[in-house]
Protein backbone atom coordinates (compact mmCIF):
# COMPACT_ATOMS: atom_id res chain seq x y z
CA UNK A 1 0.00 0.00 0.00
CA UNK A 2 1.09 4.01 -0.63
CA UNK A 3 2.49 5.61 2.23
CA UNK A 4 0.97 9.10 3.30
CA UNK A 5 3.95 10.29 1.59
CA UNK A 6 2.94 9.13 -1.74
CA UNK A 7 -0.28 10.93 -2.12
CA UNK A 8 0.90 12.06 -5.27
CA UNK A 9 -0.87 10.22 -8.52
CA UNK A 10 1.60 8.37 -10.94
CA UNK A 11 3.03 10.97 -13.58
CA UNK A 12 0.50 11.07 -16.78
CA UNK A 13 1.52 8.18 -19.47
CA UNK A 14 4.39 8.88 -21.76
CA UNK A 15 1.80 8.50 -24.87
CA UNK A 16 1.17 11.92 -26.55
CA UNK A 17 -2.55 11.53 -27.04
CA UNK A 18 -3.63 13.25 -30.50
CA UNK A 19 -5.93 16.69 -30.44
CA UNK A 20 -9.36 15.03 -30.74
CA UNK A 21 -8.16 12.01 -28.32
CA UNK A 22 -10.92 12.15 -25.93
CA UNK A 23 -8.32 10.70 -23.66
CA UNK A 24 -6.32 14.41 -23.48
CA UNK A 25 -8.36 16.34 -22.03
CA UNK A 26 -7.30 17.60 -18.29
CA UNK A 27 -8.13 15.92 -15.65
CA UNK A 28 -10.94 17.58 -13.56
CA UNK A 29 -10.05 19.25 -9.99
CA UNK A 30 -11.28 17.67 -7.16
CA UNK A 31 -15.34 18.56 -6.56
CA UNK A 32 -15.79 19.73 -10.27
CA UNK A 33 -18.22 17.67 -11.95
CA UNK A 34 -16.58 14.21 -13.21
CA UNK A 35 -19.70 12.67 -14.22
CA UNK A 36 -23.56 14.09 -14.98
CA UNK A 37 -26.37 11.73 -15.54
CA UNK A 38 -29.38 13.39 -16.61
CA UNK A 39 -33.24 11.32 -16.65
CA UNK A 40 -31.10 8.16 -18.22
CA UNK A 41 -33.67 5.47 -18.93
CA UNK A 42 -32.73 1.89 -20.52
CA UNK A 43 -35.41 -0.59 -21.63
CA UNK A 44 -34.92 -4.42 -22.16
CA UNK A 45 -37.69 -5.10 -24.78
CA UNK A 46 -40.30 -4.53 -22.38
CA UNK A 47 -38.97 -4.18 -19.39
CA UNK A 48 -38.05 -0.40 -18.43
CA UNK A 49 -35.19 -1.09 -15.93
CA UNK A 50 -33.88 2.67 -15.74
CA UNK A 51 -36.87 5.78 -15.51
CA UNK A 52 -35.58 8.97 -15.79
CA UNK A 53 -32.12 8.18 -13.47
CA UNK A 54 -30.40 11.05 -12.69
CA UNK A 55 -26.68 11.63 -10.83
CA UNK A 56 -23.75 13.97 -10.51
CA UNK A 57 -20.44 12.55 -9.26
CA UNK A 58 -17.54 15.13 -8.15
CA UNK A 59 -14.38 14.72 -8.67
CA UNK A 60 -12.63 12.93 -5.37
CA UNK A 61 -15.83 11.27 -4.73
CA UNK A 62 -16.32 8.18 -2.86
CA UNK A 63 -20.02 6.85 -4.09
CA UNK A 64 -22.22 3.89 -2.90
CA UNK A 65 -24.50 2.67 -5.30
CA UNK A 66 -27.32 0.58 -3.37
CA UNK A 67 -30.94 -1.28 -4.14
CA UNK A 68 -32.55 -4.70 -4.29
CA UNK A 69 -31.56 -7.09 -7.25
CA UNK A 70 -33.00 -5.90 -10.37
CA UNK A 71 -33.38 -2.28 -9.62
CA UNK A 72 -30.87 -1.24 -12.48
CA UNK A 73 -27.45 -0.81 -10.42
CA UNK A 74 -25.66 -2.19 -12.66
CA UNK A 75 -27.19 -1.20 -15.97
CA UNK A 76 -26.81 2.24 -14.80
CA UNK A 77 -22.70 1.44 -14.19
CA UNK A 78 -22.30 0.25 -18.28
CA UNK A 79 -23.86 3.39 -18.73
CA UNK A 80 -21.90 5.52 -17.10
CA UNK A 81 -19.13 3.47 -18.17
CA UNK A 82 -19.90 3.60 -21.82
CA UNK A 83 -20.37 -0.41 -22.16
CA UNK A 84 -23.99 0.30 -22.71
CA UNK A 85 -24.85 2.83 -25.52
CA UNK A 86 -28.69 1.69 -26.12
CA UNK A 87 -30.47 4.27 -23.21
CA UNK A 88 -32.26 7.40 -23.63
CA UNK A 89 -31.54 10.79 -21.87
CA UNK A 90 -28.06 12.68 -21.53
CA UNK A 91 -24.49 11.16 -19.99
CA UNK A 92 -21.71 13.30 -19.51
CA UNK A 93 -18.07 12.04 -18.42
CA UNK A 94 -15.00 13.90 -18.13
CA UNK A 95 -17.50 16.77 -19.59
CA UNK A 96 -18.06 14.75 -22.84
CA UNK A 97 -21.67 13.89 -24.12
CA UNK A 98 -21.08 9.88 -24.56
CA UNK A 99 -23.81 9.73 -27.35
CA UNK A 100 -21.66 11.94 -29.70
CA UNK A 101 -18.22 9.88 -29.25
CA UNK A 102 -17.44 7.30 -32.37
CA UNK A 103 -17.13 3.73 -30.76
CA UNK A 104 -13.19 4.08 -31.56
CA UNK A 105 -13.23 7.28 -29.27
CA UNK A 106 -15.72 5.51 -26.48
CA UNK A 107 -13.63 2.32 -26.36
CA UNK A 108 -9.97 4.98 -26.01
CA UNK A 109 -11.88 6.58 -23.19
CA UNK A 110 -13.00 3.65 -21.35
CA UNK A 111 -9.37 2.02 -21.45
CA UNK A 112 -7.56 5.02 -20.64
CA UNK A 113 -9.44 6.86 -18.70
CA UNK A 114 -12.42 4.91 -16.70
CA UNK A 115 -11.21 1.60 -14.12
CA UNK A 116 -13.87 -1.43 -14.20
CA UNK A 117 -13.44 -3.85 -11.33
CA UNK A 118 -16.59 -6.96 -11.47
CA UNK A 119 -17.92 -9.23 -8.98
CA UNK A 120 -16.33 -11.77 -11.15
CA UNK A 121 -13.03 -11.07 -11.60
CA UNK A 122 -12.53 -11.55 -15.60
CA UNK A 123 -9.13 -12.89 -15.12
CA UNK A 124 -7.52 -14.95 -18.50
CA UNK A 125 -6.25 -18.31 -16.05
CA UNK A 126 -3.39 -18.74 -18.59
CA UNK A 127 -1.89 -15.86 -18.22
CA UNK A 128 -0.17 -15.05 -14.90
CA UNK A 129 -0.99 -11.90 -12.58
CA UNK A 130 1.24 -9.12 -14.34
CA UNK A 131 0.58 -10.46 -17.96
CA UNK A 132 -3.29 -9.86 -16.57
CA UNK A 133 -2.59 -6.16 -15.87
CA UNK A 134 -0.56 -5.82 -18.94
CA UNK A 135 -4.07 -6.05 -21.04
CA UNK A 136 -5.11 -2.82 -21.43
CA UNK A 137 -2.16 -1.81 -23.07
CA UNK A 138 -3.06 -4.44 -25.45
CA UNK A 139 -5.75 -2.92 -26.15
CA UNK A 140 -4.85 0.95 -26.31
CA UNK A 141 -4.60 2.94 -29.52
CA UNK A 142 -0.97 4.05 -28.33
CA UNK A 143 0.09 1.45 -25.91
CA UNK A 144 3.13 2.15 -24.11
CA UNK A 145 6.48 0.25 -25.42
CA UNK A 146 6.82 -3.78 -23.54
CA UNK A 147 9.44 -2.62 -20.95
CA UNK A 148 7.34 0.35 -19.78
CA UNK A 149 3.85 -1.34 -19.71
CA UNK A 150 5.66 -4.47 -17.57
CA UNK A 151 7.06 -1.72 -14.99
CA UNK A 152 3.94 0.21 -14.75
CA UNK A 153 2.10 -2.97 -14.59
CA UNK A 154 3.96 -4.15 -11.16
CA UNK A 155 3.96 -0.55 -9.90
CA UNK A 156 -0.17 -1.54 -9.97
CA UNK A 157 0.74 -4.73 -8.48
CA UNK A 158 2.63 -2.85 -5.80
CA UNK A 159 -0.05 -0.86 -5.16
CA UNK A 160 -2.63 -3.31 -4.26
CA UNK A 161 0.19 -5.28 -2.35
CA UNK A 162 0.82 -8.38 -4.84
CA UNK A 163 4.16 -7.48 -6.23
CA UNK A 164 5.49 -10.98 -4.93
CA UNK A 165 2.48 -12.86 -6.78
CA UNK A 166 3.42 -11.32 -10.34
CA UNK A 167 4.19 -15.04 -11.87
CA UNK A 168 1.20 -16.28 -9.95
CA UNK A 169 -1.23 -17.54 -12.49
CA UNK A 170 -5.01 -16.80 -11.22
CA UNK A 171 -5.97 -20.74 -9.99
CA UNK A 172 -2.85 -20.12 -7.96
CA UNK A 173 -4.25 -17.01 -6.18
CA UNK A 174 -6.87 -16.67 -3.28
CA UNK A 175 -10.57 -14.84 -4.12
CA UNK A 176 -9.05 -11.30 -2.59
CA UNK A 177 -5.86 -12.06 -4.39
CA UNK A 178 -7.81 -12.50 -8.07
CA UNK A 179 -9.69 -9.22 -7.11
CA UNK A 180 -6.31 -7.44 -6.39
CA UNK A 181 -5.11 -8.65 -9.63
CA UNK A 182 -8.44 -7.32 -11.41
CA UNK A 183 -8.09 -3.96 -9.68
CA UNK A 184 -4.23 -3.49 -10.65
CA UNK A 185 -5.73 -4.29 -13.96
CA UNK A 186 -8.26 -1.22 -13.74
CA UNK A 187 -5.69 0.74 -12.04
CA UNK A 188 -2.84 0.48 -15.43
CA UNK A 189 -3.68 3.37 -17.37
CA UNK A 190 -4.06 5.43 -13.98
CA UNK A 191 -7.73 5.96 -14.80
CA UNK A 192 -9.36 8.92 -12.83
CA UNK A 193 -13.04 7.26 -12.15
CA UNK A 194 -12.73 3.77 -11.44
CA UNK A 195 -16.32 1.79 -11.30
CA UNK A 196 -17.34 -0.93 -9.16
CA UNK A 197 -20.03 -3.70 -10.00
CA UNK A 198 -20.56 -5.57 -6.88
CA UNK A 199 -16.65 -5.71 -5.98
CA UNK A 200 -16.67 -7.86 -2.92
CA UNK A 201 -19.60 -9.98 -3.91
CA UNK A 202 -17.50 -13.13 -3.90
CA UNK A 203 -15.57 -12.63 -1.42
CA UNK A 204 -15.52 -13.57 2.66
CA UNK A 205 -16.19 -10.96 5.04
CA UNK A 206 -12.38 -10.29 6.12
CA UNK A 207 -11.24 -10.43 2.42
CA UNK A 208 -14.28 -8.12 1.20
CA UNK A 209 -13.37 -6.07 3.99
CA UNK A 210 -9.53 -5.80 2.80
CA UNK A 211 -10.76 -4.61 -0.43
CA UNK A 212 -13.41 -1.95 0.91
CA UNK A 213 -10.05 -0.73 2.83
CA UNK A 214 -7.87 -0.36 -0.18
CA UNK A 215 -11.01 1.44 -1.91
CA UNK A 216 -10.96 3.83 0.56
CA UNK A 217 -7.18 4.39 0.71
CA UNK A 218 -7.24 5.06 -3.18
CA UNK A 219 -9.76 7.47 -2.76
CA UNK A 220 -8.23 9.08 0.03
CA UNK A 221 -4.73 9.53 -0.82
CA UNK A 222 -4.59 9.83 -4.42
CA UNK A 223 -7.39 11.33 -5.38
CA UNK A 224 -9.43 8.88 -7.68
CA UNK A 225 -12.93 9.21 -7.83
CA UNK A 226 -15.39 5.86 -7.25
CA UNK A 227 -18.29 4.74 -7.89
CA UNK A 228 -19.35 1.43 -6.12
CA UNK A 229 -22.06 -0.50 -6.52
CA UNK A 230 -22.28 -2.77 -3.75
CA UNK A 231 -24.49 -5.09 -0.93
CA UNK A 232 -21.96 -4.33 1.29
CA UNK A 233 -22.92 -2.53 4.28
CA UNK A 234 -19.19 -1.19 5.43
CA UNK A 235 -19.07 0.16 2.05
CA UNK A 236 -21.68 3.27 3.55
CA UNK A 237 -18.72 3.95 6.51
CA UNK A 238 -16.08 4.93 3.78
CA UNK A 239 -18.74 6.25 1.33
CA UNK A 240 -19.48 9.86 0.73
CA UNK A 241 -22.69 9.51 -0.19
CA UNK A 242 -25.10 6.24 -0.40
CA UNK A 243 -27.22 6.49 -3.32
CA UNK A 244 -30.12 4.24 -3.61
CA UNK A 245 -32.13 3.70 -6.77
CA UNK A 246 -35.96 2.61 -6.12
CA UNK A 247 -37.72 2.00 -9.41
CA UNK A 248 -35.48 3.02 -11.82
CA UNK A 249 -34.43 6.29 -10.21
CA UNK A 250 -31.92 7.46 -7.77
CA UNK A 251 -32.69 8.39 -4.55
CA UNK A 252 -30.07 10.01 -2.35
CA UNK A 253 -29.19 9.93 1.41
CA UNK A 254 -26.61 10.73 3.77
CA UNK A 255 -23.69 7.79 4.32
CA UNK A 256 -23.93 9.26 8.17
CA UNK A 257 -27.38 8.27 8.62
CA UNK A 258 -27.50 5.15 7.20
CA UNK A 259 -25.26 4.31 9.93
CA UNK A 260 -24.69 0.31 10.42
CA UNK A 261 -28.01 -0.40 8.14
CA UNK A 262 -27.45 -3.06 5.43
CA UNK A 263 -28.22 -2.17 1.73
Amino acid sequence: MPSSNEAARFPASSASPAPDDPSSAAAPASGAALVVADQVGRRFGRDEVLRGASLTLAGGELVALVGRSGSGKSTLLSVLGGLDREYSGRVQVFGQDLSMLSDAQLSQLRNERIGFVFQSFHLLDHLSALENVLLPNAFSAQPLPYAAACERAREALSRVDLADRATARPPELSGGQKQRVALARALFFRPQLLLCDEPTGNLDVDTGGKIIELFHTLNQREGLTLLLVTHEPRVAAVARRVLRIEAGQIVAESAAERGGESP
